[in-house]
C-alpha cells in the first residue's frame, strides 16, 4: 500500500545512519548522491556561466566598450484608428542601434500579408510557483522581477514605453523573424482605447490562427531557469506506457515510470524534479492567453533566451508533471495542474472546448484582468456550449457580480447540475491568519520588495480586481436578506478545495474525460434520481429538486496546523460518549463510527485508490495517536491489539490533504458523519438534489435555501438512499 509522497521524504533510507557508529556512512553517501544528483549539477553550471557572463559585462564596462545610450525622439507615438474593423496592425523590427527601432504599420483585411505571431506574458515576475493560488496563503512569494520594469523603443520614429518581457522577447527574437512582420498585441492593439481593445480581442483567435507560425517567449532568463533548461536536456523521456517501461537512470533501469518517481523524488533528485516542474508551471504556462494562442497556432517555436528550446523537451516535462500530479496532493502541484488537461493534449485534441472546461481552465490560471478567465478562451470555445447571446468581451462593465453570474447562468443551462460543485465559499477573511516562520526582518524586506514589484493600478482605471472575499459577492448568510447567489462559482485563481469530481477523475485514469460523462464517476448519491431545474425570470435563482436527508448539529474544523489537531480531536470525540469505544459505536447498521470516520476523513479514496483499503485503518490509528497525544487511550478506543506509533501519524495527514483541508468535519442528527465545507454551521441541512452525484450542504433563509457547498456524506454516496421523495427547492 503507498503512502503519501510527502510522508515518503521522511522516511528515505538512503540518509538514515544505522546506529551512532555508522553515521559517517550515511553522510558520505549524502554528499555522493548530492554531488551526483541532474538537479544540483545543472544548478552548479547554470551559476558557473552566470558568474562568467558577469565578469564579462564588468570587464567590458571598466575596457569602456559598453555603448552609449542613445537619444530618444521626445514624442510619444500615438495610434491612429484602423480604417478596416477587420484589418490588423503588424510589427516589423528594424534595427537595434542601440536602442530596438520598429515600426508599426496598419492593414486592411485584403492587404494583411503572413505574418507571425508573439505569445508571451506582459508581467515576467520570474519563477514563481503559488502566488495567489491559495487564500490561506503562507510565506510571500516575492517577485524575482518587477511588473514595473519597462524599456523605451522607437516606434515609427517616436518614443514608445514596453514591458521589459516584451523587450526582452524583440531583441531575442529579431533573428527568427526572417524579415517577416509579426502580430504583438501590447503594440498593434490601441490599449488606450477600449472600444478597439475590445473589438481586437474578440478578434483574437482569428488573428492567432492566421498566422503562419506562433513564436512562444518563455520569459527573462533567470538562474532558476536556467538550471532548469540544463536538467531538461538529461532527463529521461516520458515512456509511451507509463506501466510498462524501460527507463535507464543513473545506470539504473525502471519498469515503470512510478518506480523512477519513487526512486529519485525522495533523495538529492528532490531538487531535480523540482526544477521540471518549475519548467511548465509558471509564467507563460500559467496565464489565460496563452492556451488560446498556442492551441490556435498553425505552427510553433518556444524560445528561450533567444534559443530555440525543442517542442519535445517541453513535452517531456509536461508529461512528467501531469504524471506527478495523479500522485502528489496539490500543496506539491500548483491546483491549477489538476483541474486541466496538459496544453500539449489539449492542441492534439484539436477540439473546440465545452465551456465547463474553459472554466476550470481559465479559473486557477492567472490574468490581469480576471474576466480574461472566459473570454480568453473564446477562439477555442465551442459556441453551443456558451448559449445564447453570444458571450463578448465587455471591458466597460466592470462588475465582476455581472461577470460571475453571467458565466453561472450558462454553465448550469450548458452542463447541468456539476456546476454546484464549483461553488466555494470561503470563511471570512479575518479566519485565515498565518504565522511566519521567517524573523522579521526577512518579512519586512519581503513585503518592501513585493510591494515595489507587484503591480500597483488605479482601482478606477485600471481592471476589476478578483477578490474571493468581496463582500458584494457573498450571500447574506445570517438568511435575513437576499444577498449575491449562493449557487454562482467564481472563476478565481485562489483555491483551497477542489472539486469531488476532480478526485473522481484521478482515482479513475479519467483525466481528458468529458466531464458530462457519467461513466467515470464514483459517486451517485442522487444522479440516478429524475428530477429537473431551472432558473428564474431574473436569472438569480436556482429550483432545483432535494431531499433534506438530515439537519447537521455540530462540526469540527479540519485542522491546518498540529497545534489545532488536539482541538479538532477533542471536538469531534465528544459526539460520542466518553466511555464508550468508537470501534464498537454502530454506525448505520453496516459499520462502526471508527470506520466511518476513517472513510470520511479520506472521502474514502486513499490517494488514487477507491475505495480506500483496508490497510489504512493502521495509519488512521497512528493519526489519532498523534492528534489526541494519547497512543494508550487509542488503543483502547480502537479496540487494537498494540499501541499505535504516533510518530507515524504525518501518513494519514498527508492523505487527508487530498480532501482540501479547508472543509468541516461534521454530524447530523441520526449520526450520519460528512464533510462539508468550511462554512458548514450546526442547523444546516445534508440535502440530495436529484441528478446530483454528491450531496450538498444547504441553510435555510427567510427568502429561500443558501448553498453553502458539496459534501461527503458516508452512507449515502452509492445511492443507498434511493426511494426518497424530492421537492422543490429555490436556491438562492
Amino acid at each position: 500500500m503507498d503512502i503519501p509522497w510527502e510522508a515518503r521524504i521522511a522516511r528515505d533510507p538512503k540518509f538514515k545512519a544505522q546506529s551512532a557508529s555508522q553515521g559517517i556512512i550515511p553522510f558520505a553517501r549524502f554528499l555522493y548522491d548530492y554531488s551526483t544528483a541532474e538537479g544540483v549539477k545543472a544548478g552548479h553550471q547554470a551559476i558557473v556561466q552566470s558568474g562568467k557572463e558577469k565578469l564579462a559585462g564588468l570587464w567590458s564596462s571598466l575596457q569602456g566598450s559598453g555603448t552609449s545610450q542613445q537619444a530618444l525622439p521626445s514624442q510619444d507615438f500615438v495610434h491612429s484608428p484602423l480604417k478596416d474593423a477587420n484589418g490588423i496592425r503588424l510589427l516589423r523590427i528594424e534595427e537595434v542601434s542601440p536602442t530596438l527601432r520598429c515600426s508599426v504599420q496598419a492593414y486592411t483585411a485584403a492587404e494583411i500579408p503572413t505574418y507571425l505571431c508573439l505569445s508571451y506574458v506582459w508581467a515576467d515576475f520570474g519563477p514563481m510557483l503559488n502566488r495567489g493560488r491559495d487564500f490561506r496563503e503562507s510565506e510571500l512569494e516575492v517577485p524575482h522581477f518587477s511588473h514595473a520594469d519597462t524599456a523605451q523603443i522607437i516606434l515609427n520614429d517616436q518614443r514608445f514605453s514596453i514591458g521589459a518581457n516584451l523587450h526582452g522577447a524583440l531583441l531575442g527574437l529579431r533573428q527568427h523573424l526572417d524579415g517577416k512582420p509579426i502580430w504583438v498585441d501590447a503594440i498593434c492593439i490601441n490599449q488606450n482605447d477600449p472600444d478597439e481593445k475590445q473589438a481586437q480581442v474578440a478578434r483574437m483567435g482569428e488573428i492567432y490562427s492566421a498566422a503562419e507560425k506562433v513564436l512562444i517567449w518563455l520569459g527573462r532568463r533567470h538562474i532558476q531557469r536556467d538550471s532548469a533548461m540544463r536538467l531538461l536536456r538529461v532527463w529521461p523521456e516520458f515512456p509511451t506506457n507509463p506501466d510498462n517501461a524501460s527507463i535507464e537512470f543513473h545506470g539504473k533501469k525502471y519498469n515503470t515510470a512510478k518506480a523512477f518517481f519513487d526512486a529519485t523524488s525522495t533523495g538529492s533528485e528532490l531538487l531535480s524534479w523540482f526544477n521540471l516542474l518549475m519548467i511548465v508551471t509558471e509564467s507563460w504556462w500559467s496565464r489565460v492567453w496563452t492556451v488560446q494562442e498556442f492551441i490556435l497556432s498553425k505552427d510553433y517555436t518556444f524560445f528561450y533566451d533567444g534559443v530555440e528550446v525543442p517542442s519535445t523537451e517541453l513535452k517531456k516535462a509536461t508529461d512528467w508533471t501531469y504524471f506527478v500530479a495523479g500522485h502528489c496532493s496539490s500543496k506539491v502541484i500548483p491546483p491549477w495542474v489538476t483541474f486541466q488537461p496538459s496544453m500539449f493534449d489539449l492542441k492534439k485534441a484539436s477540439a473546440k472546448l465545452d465551456l465547463f472546461d474553459v472554466a476550470l481552465l481559465g479559473a486557477t490560471r492567472m490574468a490581469g484582468d480576471p474576466r480574461d478567465k472566459a473570454w480568453a478562451f473564446l477562439g477555442i470555445t465551442d459556441p453551443s456550449s456558451i448559449g445564447q447571446p453570444p458571450l463578448q468581451p465587455d471591458y466597460k462593465n466592470r462588475s465582476m457580480g455581472d461577470f460571475y453570474l453571467d458565466i453561472a447562468q450558462r454553465l448550469v443551462r450548458g452542463s447541468g447540475l456539476v456546476t454546484l460543485s464549483l461553488v466555494n465559499h470561503p470563511l471570512p477573511r479575518e479566519s485565515y491568519t498565518f504565522k511566519s516562520k521567517k524573523p522579521i526582518g526577512n518579512r519586512l524586506l519581503d513585503q518592501y520588495k513585493a510591494k515595489k514589484r507587484f503591480p500597483r493600478q488605479d482601482p478606477a482605471s485600471g481592471p476589476p480586481q478578483e477578490d474571493v472575499f468581496d463582500e458584494n459577492l457573498q450571500p447574506d448568510w445570517s438568511g435575513n436578506s437576499v444577498g449575491y447567489p449562493s449557487w454562482v462559482p467564481k472563476m478565481a485563481t485562489s483555491v483551497a478545495i477542489e472539486p469531488t469530481f476532480l478526485r473522481e477523475m484521478k482515482a479513475q485514469g479519467a483525466r481528458g474525460r468529458s466531464f458530462n460523462d457519467p461513466n467515470w464517476r464514483i459517486f451517485h448519491a442522487a444522479s440516478k434520481n429524475q428530477g429537473s431545474f431551472s432558473l428564474s425570470a431574473d436569472g438569480r435563482a436556482l429550483s432545483l429538486h432535494a431531499h433534506m436527508l438530515d439537519t447537521i448539529t455540530a462540526t469540527a474544523s479540519l485542522p491546518l496546523t498540529k497545534e489545532t489537531e488536539l482541538a479538532f480531536y477533542n471536538t469531534f470525540r465528544s459526539w460520542y460518549p466518553k466511555k464508550s469505544h468508537l470501534a464498537e459505536v454502530p454506525y448505520l447498521e453496516s459499520t462502526t463510527a471508527s470506520d466511518a470516520l476513517c472513510r470520511t476523513l479520506l472521502m474514502n479514496m486513499w490517494l488514487t485508490t477507491h475505495p480506500a483499503p483496508q490497510g489504512c485503518k493502521e495509519h488512521f490509528a497512528n493519526y489519532l495517536a498523534r492528534i489526541s497525544t494519547s497512543p494508550s487511550s487509542v488503543k483502547r478506543d480502537l479496540c487494537l491489539k498494540h499501541k499505535p506509533d504516533s510518530e507515524e501519524g504525518d501518513i494519514f495527514a498527508a492523505a487527508m490533504d487530498d480532501v482540501g483541508l479547508d472543509r468541516a468535519l461534521f454530524i447530523t442528527e441520526k449520526g450520519y458523519l460528512g464533510l462539508g465545507p468550511a462554512r458548514t454551521e450546526p442547523g444546516d441541512f445534508v440535502s440530495l438534489v436529484a441528478g446530483a452525484h454528491v450531496p450538498f450542504v444547504l441553510r435555510k433563509g427567510s427568502h429561500g435555501w443558501m448553498l453553502v457547498g458539496e459534501s461527503y456524506v458516508h452512507g449515502v454516496m452509492y445511492g443507498e438512499a434511493s426511494g426518497l421523495s424530492f421537492v422543490e427547492v429555490q436556491v438562492v
